[in-house]
This record gives structure tokens, sequence and C-alpha cells, in this order.
């Protein structure tokens, strides 16, 4: 009588498709898990980078605010009356031609 016996290399190609497969999941699984991390990290760079602009588009608000005030006429004319400038009425000025 003939005994008809399995493949062993069938089984064993199966074990090769599983590992790949495992092995494939888990690679694909830490590049995510790496990716991941990146974008977090950029959004936190992009969080720090925005509260900073923010800070600075205050800061330079406020520089903005205080050259207005120096600049102001009233200001002007107090600092004119202290350096005994006086206002011209008709100024003339040179002209290039």
């Amino acid at each position: 009588m003939t005994f008809i016996q399995p493949k062993r290399q069938s089984q064993f190609r199966f074990i090769m498709a599983v590992a790949l497969t495992t092995t494939f999941l888990l690679v694909g699984a830490a590049t995510l898990i790496v990716f991941y991390n990146q974008t977090v990290d950029a959004r936190h760079v992009a969080a720090a980078e925005k509260e900073e602009f923010n800070r600075l588009q205050t800061e330079s608000a406020e520089i903005k605010e205080k050259m207005f005030v120096l600049l102001d006429n009233h200001n002007l004319e107090t600092v004119a009356r202290g350096k005994q400038l006086v206002k011209d009425d008709r100024p003339r000025y040179f002209e290039a031609r």
C-alpha cells in the first residue's frame, strides 16, 4: 500500500509567507509611528513659531505706537518751541530743474 504524504515544502512556504507578512506589517507600523512623531514635532515647532510671530507683531505695534506719539504734531511743536525754532508760514523750497 502506498501512502501519499503532502509536501513539506508547501508548509515551509506558508510559514515564510506569514513571517514576511508579519515583518512587513511591523516595519510599516514602525514607519508610521516615526512619521507620526515627526508630524507632532513639526506641529509643536509651528505652534512655537506662531507664538513668537504673535509676540513680535505685538512688540512691533507697541513700537509703532510709541513712534506715533513721539512724532505727533503737538509733541513736535513742543520740541520746536524748546529749541527756539520758529514756524515759517510760507516756506520756500529748493526746486530741481
